[in-house]
C-alpha cells in the first residue's frame, strides 16, 4: 500500500496494524517514496523456538518422496544465542 505523508498524518496506528498485518506500507511525498513500514522480524527467541518445532517435526517426518534430513539444517539452532 502507498500512501502520501499527507495523507499518513493522523494515521500511523492504523497504518502500523496494516503493516503488523503483513502489509507494506511505503510513505510517499509528492508520488516519491521516501519510507517503508514493515512488520517487524521475529525475535530471536521467537525464531529459535520455531527452528526447534520444524527440526523435532522434520525428525518425525521421514518418507521417501522428499528429503527432510534435519542435518542439513541443524547449524541453524545455533543462530543468534
Amino acid at each position: 500500500m502507498k500512501i502520501d505523508l499527507e495523507k499518513a498524518n493522523g494515521q500511523l496506528r492504523r497504518l502500523v496494524a496494516e503493516a503488523a498485518g503483513g502489509e507494506e506500507v511505503i510513505l510517499t511525498d509528492h508520488d516519491q517514496p521516501v519510507a517503508r513500514v514493515v512488520a517487524e522480524a521475529p525475535r530471536t527467541k521467537d525464531r529459535r523456538a520455531a527452528l526447534e518445532s520444524f527440526l523435532k517435526l522434520a525428525g518425525t517426518a521421514r518418507s521417501d518422496s522428499y528429503d527432510v534430513s534435519t542435518d542439513k539444517y541443524r547449524h541453524l539452532a545455533d543462530l543468534g544465542s
